[in-house]
């Protein structure tokens, strides 16, 4: 603007501010509710005089300092520039820690992937969770995960690569928590243990993979309690692991094992329910398999092999006692012969039992622990509602599915406190 029409432009605002007083003044001595025309239409030129003449007195809008500096930048130049005050704060960071945010969070994203692909219920159960604990708590779960498929993964007479691929857990569990000098593997479940659950201890998860070793031969279980002691013994660690991760975060260090006797209770309801999630996993994996029907139906049989690699290679791990009661057997021809409804019967029962020795903890256990516990609930009440629908028969196709309505599920049973 020019330095002629600099003061004409201050005259205006200034006539402007004073007509507009004016127009206060003769407001406020009219009776009337409603302003005369003429009145009114002085006060929208006087607004229009104020900003008129202030945008023209403030002149054009000036840029700021490091809009200058980074104007003629090449990309090249200020990309590379280690400043964070310039160029819009995207200067290349120098940080290891960012570099180590990077690769923990990459980890968790795997993590979750894992999850949500092996184990639906407790990914939709982990999203619960408060977001601050969700990287621990997906970081335990794919442990779980990892160490789960190895059965599935080998073969009948493969030697030892299982013992070795558990092996490799145990070493990493040991490196993480026994031994922080000793090497980390480059694997991301690895680091997400590493970064993100945070142990004294680490004897579950070492419990947890010594459990899984008893089942890589093709022995079937003796009995049914052993069944029970390895669902305690690997859902039930993990429930209270996650326990243990709640517990951190609700209670503080000096009072989080003031009652001893209350996390006794919480440790014993996880133990049962881990139980029952042992007998219903057994019950599901003997999905459907009769070899005169998988011969003229090619899908069954594909699903079969998806869903139940055990089962399609033959290996049963049913209790021994209840098939010698029931007459039980396996053989080319028929995959069960003799009174199998009997024997799914009473491990439907024992689950049921498992169940609700669980459930009547509830009340001894605190709301905030009573989380983890939500989704193997609901799968364990999902599989028993459809045993007993279908009489009992395992080849309901029902039987390897989520539970409808998952997420609302156990939305509401968070709204209610209840497993």
């Amino acid at each position: 603007m020019s330095p002629v029409f600099k003061p004409v432009s201050r005259i205006i605002c200034g006539v402007g501010v004073l007509s507009l007083l004016y127009c206060a003044y003769s407001a406020a001595q009219q009776p009337f509710i409603n302003l005369p025309v003429d009145l009114v239409c002085q006060i929208w030129f006087s607004l229009l005089a104020i900003l008129y003449g202030s945008s023209q007195i403030a002149g054009d809008f000036i840029p700021l300092r490091t809009d200058w500096q980074d104007r003629f930048k090449s990309w090249d130049t200020a990309g590379n520039c280690p400043s964070f005050y310039i160029f819009n704060h995207r200067a290349k960071a120098r940080s290891l820690r960012l570099r180590h945010f990077k690769a923990s969070y990459e980890a968790f994203q795997h993590c979750m992937k894992l999850v949500k692909a092996r184990d639906y219920s407790n990914y939709v159960g982990a999203l619960l969770h408060p977001t601050t604990l969700q990287p621990e708590i997906f970081a335990l779960l794919a442990f779980n995960v990892e160490v789960a498929v190895v059965r599935d993964q080998i073969k009948r007479n493969s030697g030892v690569t299982g013992i070795y691929r558990l092996q490799f857990w145990k070493d990493t569990v040991e490196a993480i928590y026994l031994n922080p000098n000793a090497p980390l593997p480059r694997q991301p479940v690895a680091t997400a243990l590493a970064s993100y659950v945070k142990l004294k201890d680490a004897k579950l998860l070492i419990d947890l993979i010594t459990s899984r070793q008893h089942t890589l031969g093709d022995r079937p279980y003796t009995a049914l309690s052993d069944i029970c002691d390895y669902g305690r013994n690997t859902t039930g660690a993990l429930l209270k692991l996650i326990m243990n991760v709640l517990l951190r975060k609700f209670y503080c260090a000096d009072t989080a094992r003031k009652d001893d006797e209350c996390l006794m209770k919480c440790y014993e309801a996880a133990e049962n329910m881990g139980a029952a999630v042992g007998i219903v996993t057994i019950l599901r994996l003997f999905f459907a398999l009769e070899t005169l029907a998988l011969k003229s139906k090619a899908w069954l049989y594909k699903l079969v092999i998806s869903v139940a690699p055990l089962l399609s290679r033959g290996i049963l791990l049913l209790p021994v006692d209840l098939m010698t009661t029931y007459n039980v057997k396996v053989g080319r021809k028929s995959l069960f012969d003799g009174e199998i409804t009997f024997l799914l019967r009473d491990m439907a029962n024992e689950a049921k039992v498992r169940l609700l020795n669980s459930r009547k903890l509830k009340d001894v256990i605190p709301k905030e622990l009573r989380m983890p516990l939500m989704a193997s609930g609901t799968t364990v009440d999902f599989v028993l509602s459809v045993l007993e629908e279908s009489k009992y028969n395992l080849l309901d196709a029902r039987l390897q599915r989520n539970p409808e309505l998952l997420a609302w599920r156990l939305w509401w049973k968070k709204m209610n406190k209840v497993y």
